[in-house]
């Protein structure tokens, strides 16, 4: 198994999020911050069609606009008493955001829906367009 030097990278790669997963994992239950994990994950959805849209590499988009938005999410977070209703906000704010950077008339048409529908699809039928259609190779 580990002739191939893709299956050591792929161990190295698994056994580092492993180890990162469970560090950070206690943290975000123990905070509380479970919904504000999964707005994360949407606010970068929402940057990586952004990044596409300006012609950028998707996971330059996903960091820029995941660092923005959780600044975003704690400075709203400390004004109001309603943390989670504030984290949903921002949270479906961003999700209309994705769709409408992926829906936008610069990119071609397969482009487009590659990029919008193949986190859905699981990468298979739509991904063979485009290398960076699939959020786990880019």
């Amino acid at each position: 198994m580990f002739a191939y030097e893709f299956m050591r990278n792929a161990f190295w790669a698994a056994t580092f999020i492993a180890i990162t997963c469970g560090v950070v994992g206690v943290y975000v239950v123990a905070r509380n911050f479970s919904f504000l994990a999964h707005t994360l994950s949407e606010i970068g959805f929402a940057g990586a069609a952004f990044a596409v849209l300006m012609g950028l590499k998707p996971l330059t988009g996903m960091l820029i606009f995941a660092l923005l938005g959780s600044i975003g999410v704690g400075e709203l977070s400390m004004r109001t008493e309603q943390k989670e209703s504030s984290i949903s906000a921002i949270s479906a704010l961003f999700v209309g955001l994705g769709i409408l950077f992926c829906l936008c008339p610069a990119q071609p048409a397969a482009t487009r829906l590659t990029f919008c529908l193949a986190p859905l699809s699981g990468c298979r039928a739509l991904a063979s367009t485009s290398w960076w259609a699939c959020p786990s190779l880019s």
